[in-house]
């Protein structure tokens, strides 16, 4: 009997303690004075950020100040197309001032989980493994196959299962010099189930037919951008008119026109997704930055990539704050992260740390100075 009460008030002790003392750089007060804040719209005068467990504060109590000279904090960066690889992608990414990445297709459900919530990495959300037209590339690398109506809904139950934050189908996929297409009443079948569990459907296309049938059929978001035939104003308008989100990764674009011969006469070059984009941003679509990043099939590396990609975004036509802000507010926004995506009391303290202004110019983002993560020092230049 006295060993069971004893056992008792050592579980309760325990649970005490693990909720009410933690490390002490999560506990920590700190204060980041002399910075120009983005706000979504631009920069701040200088100003003060404090930090205290892990979120931004009204506090003015720090027990630790940073000058930062001057230099300017965004909210952390969010990349919305990468592939998780194990930790080391994900530290990369950390480093960069990438704090929330979304995988875009991965059977190692484990290995993400394994690595969530540990201090210093970047929230990663996922898709669990992709489904895939049969016969293509996608299906051969091991993406899921769906046959019927039935498959098609089992498939997305499946998913929904594994607790994932959105489900990603590959619309067309390559094989053997042609492009395999998903059958449409079979997409069409997987966006209505998965839109009963409240889960949005990303669809990967490269050709502008694909584009238009994720029209058709209400995928939420298209991911990629052809290389061939680009999307035409037409198509990008009714693609706003139905709210469907994009995210061209122009950085993989780029990989994989950089691999065609010069002399091709595929018609395809990097030229025609970058002119998608400018035709998408033309209609209102919402751009939303992502990269694809992966060191297997186009190498795209996890974290600096983001920069580039923002880099390339804007020379396809997007302002300098809307670019800042489809790696900030906007995919936390569409993503339902709402205690991210801005610099405001409440909102973990997911930042960047840079200096000069990203409003002028946007490789400004690349001169990183700090990075935290949920009020955790990744890294700092004082």
């Amino acid at each position: 009997m006295k060993t069971t009460k004893l056992r008792f008030i050592i579980a309760i002790l325990a649970i005490f303690l693990y909720y009410n003392i933690s490390p002490a750089v999560a506990s920590e007060i700190f204060a980041i004075t002399n910075v120009r804040v983005f706000d979504g719209h631009s920069l701040s005068e200088p100003t003060t950020v404090v930090v205290e467990n892990g979120l931004i504060s009204n506090s003015k109590n720090a027990s630790r100040t940073i000058d930062a000279h001057g230099g300017t904090l965004l909210p952390g960066l969010i990349d919305s197309h990468m592939h998780f690889e194990g930790e080391e992608s994900l530290r990369n990414s950390a480093r960069w001032g990438v704090t929330t990445v979304m995988d875009m297709g991965t059977r190692n459900l484990n290995g993400i989980r394994s690595l969530r919530g540990q201090p210093g990495l970047p929230t990663v959300l996922n898709s669990g493994n992709s489904v895939a037209p049969r016969g293509g590339a996608h299906a051969a690398m091991g993406c899921a196959v769906v046959s019927d109506a039935r498959e098609a809904r089992a498939y997305i139950i499946e998913r929904i299962a594994e607790k994932v934050d959105y489900i990603k189908v590959i619309a067309d996929s390559p094989a053997d010099g042609r492009i395999v297409v998903m059958d449409e009443a079979l997409l069409a079948e997987m966006v209505a189930v998965a839109h009963t569990f409240g889960r949005k459907i990303v669809a990967h296309v490269t050709l502008d037919s694909s584009v238009a049938m994720c029209a058709r059929t209400d995928v939420d978001v298209v991911t990629h951008l052809p290389l061939g035939r680009p999307v035409d104003a037409a198509l990008a308008v009714e693609l706003a008119n139905k709210g469907t989100t994009a995210i061209p990764t122009l950085c993989m674009m780029a990989c994989f026109a950089n691999r065609i011969p010069a002399n091709s006469p595929s018609g395809m070059d990097y030229d025609n997704a970058a002119a998608s984009m400018a035709a998408l941003h033309l209609a209102g679509v919402r751009l939303i930055a992502g990269t694809d990043a992966n060191s297997t099939v186009c190498s795209v590396p996890h974290g600096e990539s983001l920069h580039r990609e923002l880099e390339l975004m804007v020379n396809a036509g997007m302002t300098l704050v809307e670019a800042l802000r489809a790696a900030t507010i906007v995919p936390a926004e569409y993503f339902g992260l709402r205690d991210r995506g801005a610099i405001s009391p409440g909102l973990r303290a997911d930042l960047l740390l840079i200096d000069g202004d990203p409003t002028v110019d946007i490789s400004a983002t690349r001169n990183i100075r700090g990075v935290w993560i949920g009020g955790e020092q990744v890294q700092l230049e004082e």
